[in-house]
C-alpha cells in the first residue's frame, strides 16, 4: 500500500502586510531559510517579498570569497538550504557592506547569526533557548508586526532626541548672545539678563526639551522615511546652521526691542522688561515651531502630547505673574510694561520664530 502526506505550513494571515510596511520604512527583506530552493521562493512570493533573480543555496555562500559575497549579498532576497556557518557568512557580509543587519530566528542553527547581527530578533514562543540567549529582543507573542511598532518607536525617540538637542540650541544662543553684546559694543544698558533671568529661563527650557519633546508623538511620515546608515552623524552642517540661523533670528528680534525701548527714553528696568518678556515669548514659539522640521503649525498643533501644552501653561502663567505682580516684578529687576508694549513683544517674537514656518511651508512646495 502506498500513501502520500503533503505538509503545509502556510505564512501568517498579516505577513504579507507587515513585510510591506518594511518595504515602506526602506528596509530590504530577505529570506534565509532551510527549506529547498523551490519551497523558499514560493513562501517568499506568498509572504510579499520582492524576489528579483535566483535563490543562492548555503553551499554557494560557502564557496564565495568575501568580496564576492559582499557584492552578491545586498542584491539577493533568497538564501535557501542554509546552515548555521552560511547563515553567518551572509550576516556578516551584509555588515561589511556597510548595512544594518536585523536578523531574525527561532532556531538552534539561527544563534550564530543572531548573534553576529546588530539586531538579533527571537521568537519567544517558539524559539529555542540557544536563539533567545543569543538575540538583543525577543518577540514575545511571534509577531513581526511588532517589529514594525519597534522600528517606529526607535525612528519617534531619535527624531525627539534631534528636535531637543536643535531647541537648545536655538534657544541658548540667545541667551549667551543678549548677555555678551552689549558689554562688547558699550551699549547704554550693559546688564540686560541677570542670573535670576537666566536661571528662570533654564526652568522653563529644560522641562520643554526633557519631558514636552520626549514625550511628542511619531511624525506621520517616520515610517516612509529610509532608514539612516550607521556612519551618519547625529546632525548635518545644514540642520546645525538653520539652529543657529533660529537662534540669530530671536537675538535679532530681542535686540530690536532694546533698541526701540532706548529710543522711548525707558529706563534700565523697563528696557529689560522688553528683553526679556521678546525672549519669553520666543521661547514658546520656538517649542511650537520645532515640533516638526517638515509639517506646518496648521497640522503639528493637533499632535497629541498633554505635557507640552502643561509647560506652555504653566510658563504663560508663570510670567504673567512676573509682570503684573509689583514685588515679583522687583525681585527680577523688572520694569512695568503697558498693554500696546507687551503686545509689541509678543509680535516680535512671533516674527523673530514665525519665518522658520514660512521656510518649512516654501521647502515642501519645492520638494512637490
Amino acid at each position: 500500500m502506498e500513501g502520500l502526506i503533503a505538509l503545509y505550513d502556510p505564512p501568517k494571515p498579516n505577513i504579507r502586510k507587515v513585510i510591506g510596511q518594511f518595504y515602506e520604512a526602506g528596509i530590504a527583506v530577505k529570506m534565509i531559510t532551510g527549506d529547498y530552493p523551490e519551497t523558499a521562493m514560493n513562501i517568499a512570493r506568498e509572504s510579499g517579498i520582492r524576489v528579483d533573480g535566483q535563490p543562492v543555496s548555503g553551499e554557494t555562500v560557502m564557496q564565495m570569497s568575501d568580496p564576492e559575497l559582499r557584492d552578491i549579498a545586498p542584491r539577493t532576497a533568497v538564501f535557501a538550504r542554509m546552515f548555521p556557518a552560511a547563515k553567518l557568512r551572509v550576516v556578516e557580509a551584509l555588515k561589511a557592506a556597510g548595512e544594518v543587519v536585523a536578523m531574525t530566528g527561532d532556531g538552534v542553527n539561527d544563534g550564530p547569526a543572531l548573534k553576529a547581527a546588530p539586531v538579533g530578533v527571537a521568537m519567544g514562543r517558539r524559539g529555542t533557548e540557544i536563539a533567545k540567549g543569543a538575540a538583543s529582543m525577543v518577540l514575545l507573542d511571534d509577531d513581526l508586526a511588532h517589529m514594525v511598532k519597534a522600528i517606529k518607536t526607535g525612528r519617534r525617540i531619535y527624531n525627539n532626541l534631534r528636535k531637543a538637542i536643535r531647541y537648545i540650541i536655538s534657544i541658548h544662543l540667545p541667551i549667551v548672545l543678549v548677555v555678551l553684546i552689549p558689554l562688547l559694543f558699550g551699549w547704554p544698558y550693559l546688564h540686560m539678563l541677570m542670573p535670576i533671568h537666566v536661571i528662570f529661563l533654564e526652568l522653563i527650557m529644560d522641562p520643554t526639551c526633557a519631558v514636552a519633546f520626549e514625550n511628542e508623538p511619531a511624525e506621520p511620515n517616520t515610517l516612509q522615511k529610509p532608514p539612516r546608515t550607521s556612519s551618519v552623524n547625529l546632525f548635518s552642517w545644514p540642520e546645525l546652521s538653520l539652529s543657529i540661523i533660529q537662534g540669530v533670528a530671536i537675538t535679532a528680534g530681542i535686540f530690536v526691542m532694546y533698541h526701540y525701548a532706548v529710543g522711548l527714553g525707558k529706563y534700565e528696568t523697563t528696557t529689560r522688561s522688553f528683553v526679556f518678556l521678546t525672549m519669553l515669548a520666543s521661547n514658546i514659539f520656538l517649542t511650537l515651531a520645532n515640533r516638526s522640521f517638515e509639517y506646518s503649525i496648521n497640522k503639528t498643533i493637533f499632535y497629541r502630547n498633554h505635557l507640552l501644552w502643561w509647560i506652555i501653561g504653566v510658563s504663560v502663567f508663570i510670567s504673567v505673574v512676573v509682570f503684573w505682580a509689583p514685588w515679583v516684578r522687583d525681585i527680577f529687576r523688572l520694569g512695568p510694561l503697558n498693554l500696546r508694549e507687551v503686545a509689541w513683544c509678543v509680535f516680535t517674537a512671533l516674527v523673530s520664530v514665525g519665518w522658520f514656518e514660512v521656510w518649512k511651508v516654501i521647502r515642501t512646495s519645492v520638494r512637490s
